[in-house]
């Protein structure tokens, strides 16, 4: 892990609400370089045009090799302002492109990046974050979302505010901002090292118009609605 000392005012958060005479920055990542190879690993029924009997379709043996690197950017400030980042670079399957792996998309992007920092009781985040509830319900997505985490002894209250739709590419929508948005309240109470219990409410307000032209409306599946899971 390495540290790197940033002069000057590190964390500007909502219009200087913080302000630093200097920020922490620790780095740190991993990286990866694999070859996958599988057997009828995807299968699929067709129907025979001349029996009509459905068979088996199997796609035999296929392999590639991929690789990425991963950097993580953790900053705080001296007033514990806070900026969390991962940022990957050239993740995706070797396919001999070469010098035009530039214009891909997934070249260089950050899967999260989110800003931070406590007011009083609350600490007050926004951004792209990681967000896990619990691995049978809802684990390793990645929300557009502004969260209060409040936390008093083995009591813990989170509320949530999600984007999950911003919907710009109906016409409709430049005239009357209707957009898709979550809301949500996670409480959490430890009763030992070993035992603690947890609840989740959450609500999704659609306020997106479309008229006739508009044919089909992208509508997110339950509560990680629009949001990317990581791959690992």
């Amino acid at each position: 892990m390495k540290k790197v000392l940033v002069a000057g005012a590190a964390l500007l958060i909502a219009g200087s609400m913080v302000s630093a005479a200097s920020a922490e920055v620790n780095l740190s990542g991993d990286a990866r370089a694999r070859y996958v190879g599988t057997s009828d690993y995807n299968r699929n029924y067709v129907k025979n045009p001349v029996t009509g009997i459905f068979e088996e379709s199997k796609n035999g043996y296929r392999d590639n090799f991929n690789s990425r690197i991963r950097v993580k950017f953790d900053a705080k400030s001296n007033g514990g302002a806070y900026m969390k980042a991962r940022v990957r670079f050239d993740d995706f399957v070797w396919d001999g492109q070469g010098w035009g792996a530039w214009s891909e998309g997934k070249n260089i992007w950050a899967d999260y990046a989110y800003i931070g920092t406590p007011i009083g009781a609350f600490d007050l985040s926004a951004g792209r974050m990681p967000a896990n509830f619990s691995k049978f319900f809802s684990w390793d997505a990645r929300p557009t979302r502004v969260k209060a985490d409040w936390k008093s002894g083995d009591l813990r209250l989170i509320g949530v505010f999600d984007i999950l739709s911003e919907f710009a590419n109906n016409p409709a929508d430049e005239w009357d901002d209707n957009d898709f948005y979550g809301f949500g309240l996670v409480g959490s109470y430890k009763i030992d090292d070993i035992w603690a219990v947890k609840a989740y409410a959450r609500y999704h307000q659609d306020d997106r118009d479309y008229d006739g032209s508009i044919t089909t409306l992208y509508r997110p599946t339950a509560d990680v609605a629009s949001l990317q899971r990581d791959p690992g």
